[in-house]
């Protein structure tokens, strides 16, 4: 049940992002926004790790956690908020939600275990939901920048493959102290980004306006930091498919807290979609345990000497 519970609340969190994403790309370069965003959360990071006095890791270890900041935050993120000044939420929404099929595409690269059916039938049926929620919108609006939206596939590509790595190379290892590599690695990363393309990383403005301040401010505290411990935790718990289905949950947040601060009431189209997302999800999580333990209960039965 805390992996249920987890799910949704990074899920609410990060479904918060693409407003406060909007707000903040709106008046600053999207690469000083993720610098910002990840700079902060590894400042939070830091008094938690020294709280809980982890051992130190070796040097080979810290290495990959920064590579997988880079993957997992600074490339994707950098794509998502260059994106987010020319497409609408609806559409960010729908190609961040293709993460895990890409997961399923880039897992054999990293692990050999092939993908179950199921596993595929869950996905799939998620990634209808979100269809389903945003055709609408689509309809009526739509991207009309191109690049966005080559952007925005990169962004899910690259996010996929920062999950598949981070499983792979970061397994076992405390999710606090792998955040706060990651998140050393992240900022590194996207300075050195902005900085050659030209961009100042300090800008009083972040400060004293209010808008960006507490966007950057929710973006690294909730978004990046707390969200990013959750998430290594499920990784190492539930694995990369099964986490990468959070991913489907952000649109469906977007769409609550758009209700909640706008007023728009969610059609019958945007329910329908939402039940076919949590059957996805459910599909994936519980239907091969429940399978499992349907086909196990006898055994145990017999060999404990209860009847049935």
């Amino acid at each position: 049940m805390i992996s249920i519970f987890l799910t949704i609340l990074i899920g609410a969190f990060w479904g918060g992002s693409f407003v406060a994403i909007q707000a903040v790309v709106a008046q600053f370069p999207p690469l000083v926004a993720v610098f910002w965003r990840i700079a902060l959360a590894t400042v939070v990071m830091a008094p938690i790790v020294c709280v809980k006095r982890k051992p130190l890791w070796p040097q080979h270890s810290k290495r990959l956690a920064m590579v997988s900041g880079a993957l997992a935050m600074g490339i994707p993120w950098c794509l998502l908020f260059w994106a987010e000044q020319h497409v609408n939420g609806a559409l960010g929404a729908i190609m961040n939600a293709t993460v895990p099929v890409f997961v399923l595409l880039l897992s054999p690269l990293y692990h050999p275990k092939a993908v179950t059916r199921q596993q595929w039938l869950g996905v799939g049926m998620a990634f209808m939901g979100i269809v389903v929620v945003f055709m609408p919108g689509l309809q009526t609006g739509g991207a009309s920048n191109a690049w966005a939206v080559a952007a925005l596939v990169g962004m899910a590509i690259a996010y996929a493959n920062g999950l598949l790595f981070a499983q792979r190379f970061l397994r076992g290892l405390a999710p606090t102290t792998a955040s706060l590599w990651q998140g050393v690695g992240g900022a590194s990363f996207v300075a050195v980004v902005a900085l050659s393309s030209g961009y100042s990383l300090w800008n009083p403005d972040l400060i004293l306006e209010p808008i960006p301040r507490w966007g950057i401010l929710y973006l690294a505290v909730f978004s990046t930091a707390i969200a990013n411990i959750i998430l290594l935790w499920l990784l190492q718990q539930k694995g990369s498919v099964t986490t990468s289905l959070v991913t489907f949950l952000i649109p469906l947040f977007s769409i609550i807290i758009e209700w909640m601060y706008f007023g728009t009431e969610p059609s019958r189209t945007t329910w329908a979609g939402t039940v076919m997302v949590l059957m996805g999800l459910y599909i994936v999580q519980f239907w091969r345990q429940r399978k499992k333990v349907r086909m196990d209960a006898p055994i145990l039965s017999s060999a404990s000497g209860d009847e049935t």
